[in-house]
């Protein structure tokens, strides 16, 4: 009777060894050494022995489970952990990403500013030009109106030369000249002819025309001032001044359709301008617009990151918490087993004893 108390002492030492970790060497000696040879030691040291292999092996079982349980909660830790950095890492590239793109925007939206700008001062350019052209040009077509004046006026004079007769009365301005007193134009007469043509010439580069007025001054000079009756000479002059008139015709003609090629040329770079104008305005809305929107995101993210980290920071304190747990608990396996073998080698030192 005795000796099954003792190994149910025994087996409640291994139940508080299992359950405390605290039970010694000296503590199974002791147990054991009470028992009497009579009480059957060899027995009930197999009977300790069956019971201690259940116990060891159960204990293994759970230390092996809970290894496991620390090895995986680790993983699982390390993971968690791992995942947020990536999160927030990924999350910050792409804060990058879009800051460098926001640089880029703000970049061009400076640029498509100072293009406004030289396209405004080249507008304001084009059109004084363009009113320098027309200014130009209604010059000239002034000159060349007061020039045909001129024309018309020594036209009207010579064609009275060709169809009246010698000594005739004619007509110039306020002043009227009768020939049938004298052979000779007044005085008056062939002044007024002078100053019309030094006139035409002043307001003419052309080398013939420039001849003919000279021409024409020479015979207001001469002496024999009945030159100016011969129908022929006349006529010859007459088609010199037409053919001037018809140059002058036509070269203001000319002057005026290159005023308005001009004038057209200018008007579409102009609208070039100001369609560039409005593309770059649409652009820096755009811009703008995405900058703001890339802003406004980048706040967003950053307030994502910092939740993240957040996160992480509670995560790696729970980690270390936990492995810390596990660590003591690794401690108390190996106490385990240091017991344990201890034990088994106590319990065969006894079986060697007892043979």
């Amino acid at each position: 009777m005795r000796t099954y108390s003792t190994i149910l002492s025994l087996i409640f030492v291994l139940a508080f060894a299992n359950a405390t970790k605290m039970v010694s060497y000296s503590d199974i000696v002791y147990s054991l050494m009470e028992l009497t040879e009579d009480d059957g030691k060899m027995e009930a040291l197999k009977k300790i022995n069956l019971s201690f292999n259940e116990t060891k092996e159960k204990l293994q079982l759970f230390d092996k489970k809970l290894k496991e349980r620390c090895e995986r909660g680790m993983r699982m830790g390390t993971t968690k952990v791992q995942g947020l950095f990536f999160q927030y890492n990924s999350l910050e590239q792409t804060i990058n990403s879009l800051l460098a793109q926001q640089t880029l925007l703000a970049e061009s939206e400076l640029k498509a500013k100072e293009i406004i700008s030289q396209n405004e001062e080249a507008v304001l350019k084009l059109q004084k030009d363009i009113s320098h052209e027309k200014l130009s040009y209604e010059d000239k077509l002034k000159k060349n109106v007061e020039r045909t004046l001129i024309f018309k006026r020594l036209l009207n004079f010579i064609e009275d030369e060709i169809t009246a007769s010698a000594k005739r009365t004619t007509q110039m301005g306020n002043y009227k000249v009768d020939k049938t007193i004298s052979s000779q134009p007044s005085f008056i007469e062939l002044q007024r002819i002078k100053n019309d043509l030094n006139e035409i010439a002043n307001n003419t580069a052309d080398p013939i025309a420039k001849s003919m007025i000279a021409t024409l001054i020479m015979i207001t000079q001469n002496e024999k001032q009945s030159t100016f009756s011969d129908p022929e000479i006349v006529r010859r002059i007459r088609n010199l001044i037409t053919q001037l008139m018809e140059k002058d015709k036509a070269m203001i003609a000319e002057e005026g359709q290159s005023t308005i090629n001009k004038v057209n040329s200018l008007n579409e770079l102009i609208n070039e301008k100001l369609a560039e104008n409005d593309k770059k305005r649409n652009e820096r809305y755009m811009n703008s617009a995405e900058i703001t929107s890339i802003t406004d995101t980048v706040r967003s993210l950053q307030i994502e990151i910092d939740g993240y980290k957040k996160t992480q920071k509670k995560q790696v304190k729970k980690n270390d918490s936990f492995n810390d747990l596990c660590a003591r608990q690794n401690e108390l396996i190996q106490r385990h087993d240091l017991y344990l073998n201890t034990f088994e080698v106590s319990v065969k030192r006894l079986e060697t004893e007892l043979n």
